[in-house]
């Protein structure tokens, strides 16, 4: 994750920790079944799927994003292995080791992999811990955050000797995205000096990066990816182009910073929702008034954004792929919010004729009528919560769908493997490489 020049909030999560999108959804299936039984699942799951379509779960199960052609630099297999292997090997061989010792030994086996690439090192990690995010690279300052004990679950203390596998490889794999990211923005940093007529302060104020990252941008003299005989070509080229444009200086910048700005507020609304999931009609009522004051802010202030880029992009005569990336995802969260929007307006007209019914003295309410509007009541909560879950994972797969954030995620999870493959072989033995 990169956070925004200037920014006063803290960056946003990197990765869930535990638990997947798949598993989340089978989660919510299994939570359904105990709140509302069989029957209402199932319901719900006609619902949302349609007539005619094959039934899923109600919450999306989105696909994995898979990065382009950027296998330079730190994702190039000799990045990979160079970082994931001394990783590994130094978690096996110093186990007495804390965890706080080791995420720093994580950033100097990065910088050395940064360095070698002509990317200017990285200071030692700040450690926070701030609930959703695992870690986050601030360009403006060129310094990283690691939310080490929250990776690992477990404080930074501990000895790595006491955590499991699994686990420190993440923690390697966390520290490894966002030195990557150090090396997008270098690059980016690199493509506007070579377009020429800028000094280190203009490139600076630009790319969003400390001027004296911006000098030694101005003065690499290594062949930039794509260009004479660096490798892998004009992907590459092609790709850093794509982490420029789609960032928080680029020219989809408005994005960025809407998305970012609305998936912690998604978040924060899920987070929200009633715990337990209220039960009874008054208790529903009651929630679905708190929420509906919410879809009215975002319905005004928020959610505009989305017709606006869509109509302007929609307009293009010749878009590039930045541009039909956007686009698609642009598309994608307006899809999901509408959705919830939908899902608001069924609950809200059936309050409606539920107060209706109330006032009208002549058809007192049975109590097997009023078994059946209670469960109708809870079936089109469900419908509504779980609208906004999907809505917030369409927002954080939009976020993951950024080329530098793709890019990055690639890479971390390249180092994770890595580091358990090289962590799983057998220990060298004295004078003998491993």
């Amino acid at each position: 994750m990169r956070v925004r020049a200037g920014a006063q909030a803290p960056p946003d999560r990197l990765r869930p920790v535990t638990v997947d999108r798949a598993g989340q959804a089978r989660l919510w299936v299994l939570d359904l079944q105990r709140s509302a039984g069989n029957a209402a699942t199932a319901a719900l799951i006609r619902r949302t799927t349609g007539p005619g379509r094959a039934p899923a779960p109600p919450a999306a199960v989105l696909p994995v994003v898979v990065a382009r052609d950027a296998d330079f630099g730190l994702r190039a297999k000799a990045g990979i292995s160079g970082y994931a292997g001394p990783a590994a090997d130094f978690w096996r061989a110093n186990p007495g080791s804390t965890l706080e010792e080791f995420a720093n030994h994580l950033m100097t086996e990065a910088n050395k992999q940064l360095v070698a690439n002509g990317v200017p090192a990285l200071p030692a990690p700040a450690f926070v811990a701030r609930g959703r995010i695992a870690g986050g690279f601030a360009q403006h300052s060129w310094t990283v955050q690691l939310d080490a004990a929250g990776t690992a679950q477990a404080p930074l203390t501990s000895k790595i000797g006491t955590l499991a596998g699994d686990r420190v490889a993440e923690v390697a794999g966390v520290c490894f995205h966002e030195a990557r990211h150090a090396e997008q923005t270098f690059a980016v940093a690199r493509l506007v000096a070579g377009e020429g007529g800028k000094d280190a302060k203009a490139i600076a104020a630009e790319v969003g990066i400390p001027e004296t990252i911006a000098a030694a941008a101005l003065s690499a003299k290594g062949p930039m990816p794509g260009k004479a005989t660096a490798r892998p070509g004009k992907a590459a080229l092609a790709e850093i182009r794509l982490w420029r444009a789609i960032g928080q200086t680029g020219k989809h910048s408005d994005y960025w910073e809407w998305n970012e700005t609305f998936r912690g507020f998604a978040a924060n609304v899920v987070a929200g929702l009633p715990s337990p999931r209220p039960s009874g009609v008054d208790k529903i009522i009651a929630a679905r008034e708190a929420f509906a004051r919410t879809l009215t802010e975002w319905q005004k202030d928020t959610l505009p954004f989305l017709d606006v880029k869509i109509t302007a992009l929609s307009k293009l005569k010749r878009p590039d792929s930045s541009d039909t990336i956007v686009l698609r995802d642009v598309k994608k969260i307006r899809a999901a919010a509408r959705t919830v929007v939908a899902e608001d307006k069924t609950l809200g007209d059936q309050i409606s004729r539920f107060r209706a019914r109330q006032a009208d003295p002549r058809k007192p309410i049975t109590v097997a009528q009023a078994s059946g509007i209670q469960q109708t009541f809870e079936l089109d909560w469900l419908g509504l919560e779980i609208a906004v879950r999907k809505l917030s994972q369409v927002a954080d797969a939009a976020y993951e769908a950024y080329p530098h954030e793709a890019d990055a995620y690639a890479a971390g999870r390249a180092v994770t493997k890595a580091f358990l493959d090289r962590a799983k072989a057998p220990a060298a033995t004295p004078g003998q490489a491993p």
